[in-house]
């Protein structure tokens, strides 16, 4: 029990709170592809595609089979913000991978987006190492 409340506080100093999102377009955008995808809904995200990718609706089965391999992504930080492009760190949820995320859109209403990368990348200054079993 002691072992267990030991663990317990020490993972707590790890946890943090996720960063907030800007509320610019590309922020915006991000946020709903980050909520679609994550949900791992078909439907979401098909309606994700049609309103802000419309030219890539056949990434459809693509993105689900991603969201399959990685379980999802958690935001760690967001490294550039303008009104129209992000850059932002995002972690796999199943794995210790964590990709750099480059988001850009247009200036209509919806948004479009214009170009969308996903890169592996290594863990970020601050971010803790995996709990080993010993």
């Amino acid at each position: 029990m002691r072992l267990a409340i030991a663990l317990s506080l020490l993972l707590a100093g790890y946890t943090s709170a996720s960063p907030t999102l800007p509320q610019t377009s590309a922020g915006q955008v991000l946020q709903v592809w980050l909520e679609a995808f994550n949900s791992g809904n078909r439907t979401e995200l098909a309606d994700y595609l049609s309103k802000y990718e419309p030219d890539r609706k056949d990434r459809l089965e693509q993105q689900l089979g991603l969201r399959e391999r990685t379980g999802g992504f958690a935001l760690i930080q967001v490294d550039k913000s303008e009104p129209l492009h992000i850059e932002a760190i995002l972690k796999e949820r199943d794995w210790d991978t964590y990709v750099h995320l480059a988001l850009t859109v247009t200036d209509a209403h919806p948004p479009v987006v214009t170009d969308f990368h996903l890169q592996i990348t290594p863990r970020p200054a601050g971010e803790p190492s995996p709990a080993r079993l010993i």
